[in-house]
């Protein structure tokens, strides 16, 4: 009876480990091979050795591009974290406008970034747009959201914001969800007020949870294409060109180079395993 326990679930998980090889590891294993080469759309290539990532190193568009997404993520798990925690601890003291709440969360969520973009482009046009008709009702504007470096910036965020809002404070309901209420109720009853409580009783059951949507909203964020692609181009003057657009740029436009776009991919999915394998062991470290 043992022996078959044990058996159980690697014999009915290896048709899903199969399906994830084929789907996740192969073109891992494709890029990397192409990110060896100076393949080009339409030419194989040949070998080129660490060419294209000692060349990537080196490459001042791409270090700017590297932190100009890091900036971006940042604020992105600042705009959605924090917002995502606030509307959680509403919620959780207001249940009645929670379902109705969660459903306007919800409706940008299942929306392709690609028509966020969109939408976010039309509402933040400088002649026109949505905001600063608001804006100049009170004086102020236009305000050039595509010209303007850190304004451009902003639309990212904002629109980053607006779509991706629910996964934030959807996690952290379930957070606050598994808060054990007796703790709460004893702090009460030993005269803490709410700022008190939050610190004493919520912040520390949230710790992991804050970490873990984090981690994720950043990772996501340091990726995306579709909305610097089509909200702001990149610009001005690069100024919101993320890794994810210039690589993109780099393969299929000026001199097609897919391998060099594939090796500066593989300097990000670098960062990618230092920055999960450092969250992991501070995880381990607090556990």
């Amino acid at each position: 009876m043992r022996r078959s326990r044990n058996r159980f679930p690697s014999k009915y998980l290896l048709p899903l480990l199969a399906l994830t090889a084929l789907v996740w590891a192969l073109p891992l294993l494709m890029a990397l091979a192409l990110s060896f080469s100076d393949a080009s759309p339409g030419a194989p290539g040949h070998w080129v050795g660490l060419q294209n990532f000692v060349r990537a190193l080196g490459d001042i568009r791409f270090i700017h591009a590297f932190f100009t997404g890091v900036l971006f993520a940042v604020g992105a798990v600042a705009f959605n974290v924090g917002a995502g925690l606030g509307l959680a601890l509403v919620f959780r003291r207001h249940e009645k406008p929670r379902a109705l709440a969660q459903v306007m969360l919800l409706l940008p969520w299942v929306l392709s970034e690609l028509a966020v973009a969109l939408i976010w482009r039309d509402v933040l046009a400088q002649n026109g747009g949505l905001v600063n008709a608001l804006l100049g009702r009170f004086g102020i504007g236009p305000l050039p959201w595509q010209t303007h470096a850190w304004l451009a910036m902003g639309s990212l965020w904002l629109a980053t914001l607006w779509q991706g809002l629910a996964f934030s404070t959807m996690l952290q309901m379930a957070g606050l969800a598994s808060l054990p209420h007796h703790l709460v109720h004893a702090a009460k009853l030993d005269g803490a007020d709410r700022p008190l409580i939050f610190r004493a009783v919520v912040w520390p059951h949230l710790r992991r949870v804050l970490a873990a949507n984090a981690l994720l909203v950043f990772l996501l964020s340091l990726v995306t294409f579709s909305l610097p692609f089509a909200l702001t181009g990149g610009g001005p003057l690069f100024a919101t060109e993320l890794p994810a657009l210039y690589a993109y740029r780099s393969a299929f436009a000026g001199n097609f180079e897919l391998g060099y776009a594939a090796a500066q991919g593989m300097l990000v999915l670098v960062f990618y395993a230092v920055l999960t394998a450092l969250f992991l062991r501070l995880r381990r470290r607090t556990a």
